[in-house]
C-alpha cells in the first residue's frame, strides 16, 4: 500500500470513528438525554468529520512539480483544449529552432475561474495560433500550469485572456 493510500486511509477511519466516539462519550445511545451535551457532540463531531476529510483536498492544489521562478512563454498551435473539471487543459504543438514539434500539456484553472476572466469553452480552437505564459515542469517534460497571477493566453488577434482567480 503507497504513502497516500495510508494516510487517506487514517483520514477516513478518523473521520468515522471520531464522531461515534464523541457520541459515545457524550451519552448518546444509552437512554440518557443530554441535549446540550448532544448537541455540543455533534458539533464537535462536524467540524472533526469536515477537518479529516478536507486534508487530502489541500494536497491536491500543490504545484511542487513546477518551476515557479522561471515561467516561459511558448508559442505555438492549439491541437485540444478540454472545457472540464477540476482544470480545462490546453494541448499545445510547439516547433523550436530546429523545425522540432514538441507536444505540450498545459493544466489551467477550473472552468468557473476562467469564466469569470471572460472565458468560453470556444476561446480556442483547435489550429489557434496563441503564445501562453506558463510555468514549465522542473524534470524538462513538455507540460506546465498556466493559471497563476502570471499565467495568460495572447491570441493571434492580439486578445489577452487572463486566468487569475477571481
Amino acid at each position: 500500500m503507497s504513502g497516500s493510500s495510508v494516510v487517506s486511509l487514517a483520514f477516513v477511519q478518523l473521520s468515522v470513528l471520531f464522531p461515534v466516539l464523541l457520541m459515545w462519550l457524550c451519552g448518546a445511545g444509552n437512554g440518557v438525554r443530554f441535549p446540550m451535551k448532544r448537541k455540543l457532540a455533534s458539533s464537535l463531531a462536524l467540524i472533526a468529520l469536515l477537518f479529516t476529510s478536507s486534508g487530502p483536498l489541500v494536497a491536491h492544489h500543490g504545484n511542487s512539480a513546477y518551476d515557479e521562478r522561471n515561467p516561459i512563454t511558448l508559442k505555438g498551435t492549439v491541437t485540444d483544449f478540454v472545457w472540464a473539471n477540476p482544470h480545462t487543459q490546453i494541448y499545445l504543438d510547439v516547433t523550436n529552432e530546429k523545425g522540432t514539434v514538441a507536444h505540450w500539456g498545459i493544466e489551467s484553472q477550473s472552468p468557473a475561474v476562467l469564466t469569470r476572466n471572460g472565458w468560453t469553452r470556444h476561446s480556442l480552437n483547435p489550429g489557434d495560433h496563441i503564445a501562453i505564459t506558463l510555468i514549465p515542469a522542473k524534470n524538462g517534460a513538455p507540460v506546465g500550469f498556466s493559471g497563476t497571477t502570471l499565467g495568460k493566453v495572447v491570441l493571434s488577434d492580439g486578445r489577452v485572456l487572463t486566468m487569475q482567480q477571481r
